[in-house]
């Protein structure tokens, strides 16, 4: 926090001084230059120079007196309305650099975030936020399900607006993904979950993927296709262990006819399961009906 108003306090010093330096330190409008009395002297001296050296006729020389005196003496400005210029200026400056500040402190309390300059402003934020969706949850759960459906479609089809111009977002393609998969659109959960993994290469957005693409079909489908067989083999690359890739590994081997590796996968998986694992029997059915097979294969 100190740190925060420090800064504010400094940038805000420098963006008066900026303005007000011009104002405070600028040369009155129509003073005259010091210098103006040494060049009608200078002036003076040539044309007697000239006469002296017969350059010039007398007639001519007091002409040029003349015209060097007229121009030196044409229309000035009173000094007394050069000074009431500098006094303005200067308290137009002094205005400035009192309500800069002022007018900054009073901009932040109303657009800026005060709050956040103290932990207990932070948490007492965050707690509100968190009380505000709790309480936009109830109401969407109350309502009929039409009604609560139609208003989950708007947020989610807001959301997928967003994305679009925001693409880099990996948080909200993850979330994208899980809204279109409570509602039953697998296709475009998938999308979703290809552009969080894209993003972040990470192993619990290529899960979320392998899974999209698995609900994507009929239940008892165990047909591997190479892009969720590529999402396995990264999968398997980060975690020698991982379940799901051994498991729908072992089908594509199968299906490829590669019986000996699919028996490979999946006897490492039984041996990382529980003993009383729900996955155990069909894993025992499936290693014995594919152990003819790569028994035949390792023979010569």
């Amino acid at each position: 926090m100190t740190v925060f108003i420090i800064v504010a306090i400094i940038l805000t010093l420098a963006s008066t001084a900026a303005i007000a330096w011009p104002l405070v330190f600028a040369k009155p409008a129509g003073k005259t230059s010091a210098d103006d009395g040494d060049a009608l002297a200078t002036q003076l001296a040539e044309i007697e120079r000239d006469r002296d050296y017969g350059l010039i006729d007398e007639p001519s020389a007091e002409d040029a007196i003349r015209q060097a005196a007229a121009t030196a003496t044409q229309v000035k400005p009173e000094p007394a309305r050069a000074g009431k210029a500098g006094r303005g200026a200067r308290l137009i400056a002094a205005f400035i650099i009192g309500a800069m500040p002022v007018g900054a402190a009073f901009l932040y309390l109303d657009i800026g975030a005060p709050y956040a300059l103290s932990e207990a402003g932070r948490q007492a934020a965050s707690t509100q936020a968190e009380d505000q969706a709790a309480e936009n949850a109830a109401a969407i759960a109350a309502m009929a399900p039409d009604e609560r459906a139609a208003i989950i479609e708007r947020m989610v089809a807001g959301l997928a607006d967003r994305l679009a111009g925001q693409p880099d977002d990996v948080d909200g393609w993850r979330m994208l993904g899980r809204s279109y998969a409570a509602l039953g659109n697998f296709a475009q959960s998938t999308d979703a979950w290809r552009e969080a993994a894209s993003r972040s290469g990470e192993a619990e957005d290529l899960r979320e993927l392998a899974a999209a693409l698995l609900s994507d079909r009929d239940a008892e489908d165990n047909q591997v296709n190479a892009e969720l067989n590529a999402v396995l083999e990264a999968l398997l690359a980060g975690n020698e262990n991982d379940p799901l890739a051994l498991y729908f590994l072992g089908h594509a081997a199968a299906q490829n006819g590669d019986a000996d590796t699919a028996v490979a996968y999946w006897t490492k998986l039984r041996a990382s399961l529980p003993p009383d694992s729900p996955l155990t029997p069909k894993l025992d059915g499936l290693i014995a009906d594919a152990l003819p097979q790569a028994e035949a294969q390792d023979r010569p």
